[in-house]
């Protein structure tokens, strides 16, 4: 079931919700079923996005604004507007500030052509302070085999360290430590890494499995000033 977190910062607080495949498939194209289940997790007019493994943004001023957009990362500073991706093996990451948010989805493409910079240097635009960071459940590098050509451009924007093994003992990524570098790069601290890989029965996994579902990372934030009432 989903992983829920509440980060408290200066001006309120974060909610961070990662779900796996027992809290239902939200992927994108889902229609009215994807709709109720976001619906279960958040009570609100979500902003989930279609994603193209770029480094595409969008910034959010209201509950559901750019819905449906082609981007791979959303950036908010206003209170109570759900922003959302969604992840079959490439890790969400939501980078939290003391007065909002960003929500990435962050695959190889999308780290090196720095989407997780780009969310961060929004944020700062939009005058968000850095507090913290999270790298939720994605595939591990014990089930991630990864070719050299691609491997190449991944240390280049990243370090060495994202090189690991499969189970196999071939080479694979550590697309959660690439991550995690991309995000310390950013300017933001280090990152929490929660959940498990996603090769494991519980979560959906388009590399292991061809699984065409979708778990969701969902966060929004909660300015403690206005009333809490979900639009």
């Amino acid at each position: 079931m989903a992983r829920k977190y509440r980060v408290a910062v200066a001006a309120g607080s974060v909610h961070i919700a990662f779900t796996d495949r027992n809290d239902g498939d939200f992927r994108v194209d889902g229609g009215a079923q994807a709709e109720s289940l976001r619906r279960s997790q958040v009570d609100a007019r979500w902003t989930w996005l279609v994603q193209t493994h770029g480094n595409n943004q969008v910034t959010v001023t209201h509950p559901g604004e750019w819905a449906g957009a082609e981007a791979d990362a959303a950036v908010t500073v206003a209170p109570w507007c759900p922003v959302a991706v969604t992840t079959a093996d490439c890790a969400p990451v939501v980078l939290v500030a003391h007065n909002g948010l960003a929500v990435v989805h962050a695959g190889w493409k999308g780290i090196v052509n720095g989407v997780i910079s780009g969310a961060a240097q929004r944020l700062a635009e939009l005058g968000a302070v850095a507090h913290s960071a999270m790298v939720g459940p994605c595939i591990s590098p014990l089930a991630y085999e990864f070719a050299d050509a691609e491997m190449e451009l991944v240390v280049s924007a990243t370090d060495e360290s994202v090189v690991a093994q499969t189970s196999w003992g071939t080479q694979g990524l550590d697309l959660a430590r690439a991550a995690s570098i991309a995000v310390e790069q950013s300017g933001w601290p280090a990152p929490q890494v929660v959940g498990e890989c996603t090769s494991g029965q519980d979560w959906f996994s388009y590399r292991t499995r061809g699984d065409t579902g979708r778990q969701t990372t969902v966060a929004w934030y909660d300015n403690s000033l206005i009333d809490k009432e979900v639009c």
